[in-house]
């Protein structure tokens, strides 16, 4: 009598079965734990930090209307590549600018040309400008040629970065002609705000033209003094548009632009003064005379 051991004929089916299925091509491999079947996903790349907008400034930030003058805007950070910033007005009619500008690549800052217009009361215009992740915003002053003003804007570390005072704000102007020079005050009510002095030549008289190659403090050529500029050694120019003294030397019409900067130290200053008084422009010269 033969005895079968169903230990060994269940161990020889299993063979057989595992050698037909290699034959026939199936694939008995996991590929949950067959390393040649595990797909590794590749590492995510993670995009710089655009450098955001951190600034936008006027030079000068307020004036007459129908002037130009320039705005920059600035990026906390040099630019990783060039960037589109779009630049709105909240009133095209007083203050067009152009609708873009392109930040260059390492650059921190562009500027952009902004145009006003005429107009019958003092007003306010909004510039935005966008870059598509972050928005900011400052305005324009544009005034009446009645309206008396101090505006100008600084490169950081040489003054306010800005300032902007009108007589229609609370300001009180007033502008003398003392030995040939035009001393123009600034005061906010009664509070002492800021003092200018224009001089040209020894000799000449104050007259609308531009007065280049200016220093601060005395001196025989044209110079300048802007107390708003503290421990600053001035070089620059400032043109007079208007002018008009009255015999007893104070000056009742007064319009003029600056921009200057400092031996010293970097940066530059860069603004407009006006003082209007009533009736006509005076007639009298202010001719400097030491």
């Amino acid at each position: 009598m033969v005895q079968v051991r169903t230990g060994s004929s269940a161990q020889c089916l299993l063979a057989l079965l595992v050698a037909a299925m290699a034959m026939s091509g199936c694939n008995q491999r996991d590929p949950f734990l067959d390393q040649d079947a595990v797909t590794t996903a590749p590492s995510a790349v993670v995009p710089a930090t655009p450098a955001g907008l951190s600034r936008i400034a006027f030079a000068p930030p307020g004036n007459r209307g129908g002037t130009s003058g320039q705005g920059t805007v600035y990026l906390d950070t040099p630019s990783r590549g060039a960037q589109v910033v779009t630049l709105t007005s909240s009133d095209a009619g007083v203050v067009s600018v152009s609708p873009q500008i392109v930040i260059p690549e390492g650059a921190s800052s562009a500027d952009f040309a902004f145009t006003t217009r005429q107009v019958q009361r003092d007003v306010n215009v909004t510039i935005t400008a966008s870059n598509g992740d972050r928005s900011i915003s400052d305005y324009v002053s544009v005034w009446t040629p009645t309206t008396s003003f101090l505006a100008y804007s600084a490169d950081p570390g040489v003054a306010n970065l800005a300032f902007r005072l009108s007589s229609d704000a609370g300001g009180v102007f007033d502008a003398i002609c003392n030995n040939g020079v035009v001393v123009a005050h600034a005061n906010r009510g009664a509070l002492f705000v800021s003092q200018m002095w224009f001089a040209g030549p020894v000799g000449q008289p104050m007259s609308a033209r531009a007065f280049e190659n200016v220093t601060g403090g005395a001196s025989a050529g044209n110079f300048m003094v802007n107390d708003a500029a503290s421990n600053c050694q001035i070089v620059g120019r400032f043109d007079i548009h208007e002018i008009g003294v009255l015999p007893n030397g104070s000056v009742n019409k007064l319009w003029v632009s600056f921009e200057h900067g400092c031996r010293n130290k970097p940066g530059m200053v860069r603004g407009t003064m006006s003082v209007s008084g009533p009736g006509a422009a005076g007639t009298a010269q202010c001719v400097r005379v030491r």
